[in-house]
């Protein structure tokens, strides 16, 4: 090819003036000028092409090179916070109670009513009343069903889900109405109009529970701490059990490693296989914002060990704990060392499960403690707990929920 862009190149110039002599000979001239440059920048290009490709072989020892894929960035997940709302109130006030969603329902179990015939921390209600969840968050009016055969606040509820039948909750250990621990369990069945089965008594947990600090993966339930004994061999407010839950209840429970501190009224999660303590209070007297994080291990079906992740950013205890549905933590409200709070705040996970910081999230419209809050469809919803202090110190019946999304 060279060889005949050189010839076209040096023909003679009669011959080309010859080719001139009409307007076929320019046309002719023109398009032979032309074709022959489009030629020459043709090889030209194919020369360099080749030419880089053999510098870069030669640079990567004869192998092929694949240009790496960028690495995703991550980004955590922050809750586009629209304000609390009122939702449809609990029949009667109450503090200290325990709050779930099984099946598109919304139970509130116990708790401390408003007529307490002693001041509001030493008394319990065996009462449970449910709503339903509408397509658009809102919540039916509460109705009543079965009451617990014990009456228990602070206790700790946790649901049986098969692939098939009728779910089951049950309601572990909490606080009697006399100030005792309890390690009493029972169950009641979910029916499809969300009302309940009489609650049943079922095996006892291992040791006295005061504080239901529970969090549940799948159909395994984790106890982290809340165990007070006069018994001073007996688990203590750093112990922490696992259990599977079955019709019969969670069967054997099993120790994992106990948490680095003790606590009391604090708050746990799970997000995937990790299990995340708000420890709140200690039986030492001792404020904490420390948040420990556990893997469950899914050999041994236990935690070895606790890592701690970063602290929350206001001291609290007995808030309101939910998930926000994209692997985050949502606390709120809860008992401060100058009161009751209204602040929330949320931390997001990254792939890992981890925690990755905690940010101001929203307030509630009156500063509540004793707070229960669960997390399902994108919102969070916000039921009882007291509000006021001293002399004005009582229960409230207040629900609120927010959009999390």
């Amino acid at each position: 090819m060279r060889a005949m862009l050189q010839r076209e190149v040096i023909r003679p110039f009669t011959a080309r003036c010859r080719d001139s002599a009409s307007g076929a000979g320019n046309e002719a001239l023109t398009s032979s000028i032309l074709a022959a440059r489009n030629r020459e920048t043709q090889v030209s290009q194919a020369r360099r092409s080749a030419l880089a490709g053999l510098v870069l072989l030669a640079a990567c020892g004869g192998n092929t090179v694949t240009p790496p894929a960028a690495e995703p960035v991550f980004v955590p997940f922050k809750p586009a916070f629209r304000g609390f709302v009122g939702d449809a109130s609990l029949p009667e006030p109450r503090g200290y109670v325990s709050l779930i969603e099984v099946g598109g329902f919304l139970y509130s179990v116990g708790g401390i009513p408003p007529t307490a015939p002693r001041p509001p921390f030493v008394n319990a209600t065996p009462t449970v009343y449910f709503t339903r969840i509408l397509g658009d968050g809102s919540l039916e009016p509460w109705r009543e069903t079965a009451s617990l055969n014990v009456a228990r606040n602070r206790t700790a509820l946790v649901a049986w889900n098969p692939p098939g039948g009728p779910r089951a909750l049950f309601a572990l250990g909490g606080h009697a109405d006399d100030l005792r621990g309890l390690d009493s369990v029972e169950r009641a069945f979910v029916q499809p109009d969300g009302t309940l089965s009489p609650w049943e008594r079922m095996a006892p947990l291992p040791a006295l529970l005061i504080d239901g600090v529970v969090s549940q993966i799948g159909n395994t339930v984790v106890l982290t701490g809340g165990f007070l004994s006069a018994d001073p061999a007996a688990p203590r407010l750093d112990s922490v059990f696992v259990g599977t839950l079955g019709p019969a209840g969670p069967g054997a429970w099993h120790a994992a490693a106990p948490l680095p501190e003790t606590t009391t009224g604090g708050a746990a999660l799970t997000i995937g296989n990790r299990v995340h303590v708000v420890i709140g209070y200690t039986l030492e007297s001792r404020w904490s914002p420390s948040v420990y994080s556990g893997t469950l291990d899914p050999t041994s079906g236990t935690i070895s060990t606790w890592v701690k992740g970063p602290s929350i950013l206001s001291l609290r205890y007995y808030a309101g704990a939910a998930p926000d549905g994209h692997g985050g933590f949502f606390l709120v409200g809860g008992i401060a060392p100058g009161g009751h709070l209204a602040g929330s705040e949320h931390s997001a996970s990254d792939t890992g499960g981890n925690l990755v910081g905690w940010t101001p999230l929203g307030f509630l419209p009156v500063a509540t403690g004793a707070v229960a809050a669960v997390g399902t469809r994108d919102h969070v919803y916000v039921v009882g707990g007291l509000v006021g202090s001293g002399a004005s110190l009582t229960s409230t019946a207040n629900v609120w929920r927010t959009a999390l999304n």
